[in-house]
């Protein structure tokens, strides 16, 4: 004789799918990407405001101590100096500042070099925590 399933547990069927609800889900989903791509449009404007803004601050130096000091990280770590030593704060860069991303995010000077990558890395990871939280169009 077979043992009742507890009341918490739910067996796989499939889902019923009635005909005249079709339309519904489809105008239902077509509401969810549109709402989607709503709340992502000034997401994307923040984006190119956030991009100009980090270039002007650049090009007039109006740049933190935090600035110099991960950037001249970066830079040692690019260069092989695994442990960077930061001559702002007089001793190594770890003690302060223990971010691993730094020693990831070496490679890409090697690529492009310049100070504004890392700010454009920032605006970056900005907007796209922000694009993580809304939800997806389709659920």
């Amino acid at each position: 004789m077979r043992e009742p399933m507890p009341s918490w547990v739910r067996p796989l069927r499939p889902p019923r799918h009635n005909a005249r609800e079709a339309p519904a889900r489809a105008d239902g989903t077509r509401r969810r990407a549109a709402v989607r791509a709503v709340a992502l449009l000034p997401l994307a404007v923040q984006f190119v405001v956030l991009l100009v803004r980090t270039g002007d601050r650049y090009q007039r130096f109006n740049l933190s101590i935090d600035f110099a000091i991960f950037h001249q990280a970066w830079h040692q770590i690019a260069q092989g100096n695994l442990s960077p030593d930061s001559t702002i704060l007089g001793y190594p860069y770890w003690r302060a500042h223990f971010e691993l991303v730094m020693w990831l995010l070496a490679p890409l000077h090697w690529i492009y070099n310049p100070g504004i990558l890392l700010l454009w890395l920032q605006d970056a990871a900005t907007v796209a925590a922000a694009i993580l939280s809304v939800p997806p169009s389709s659920a």
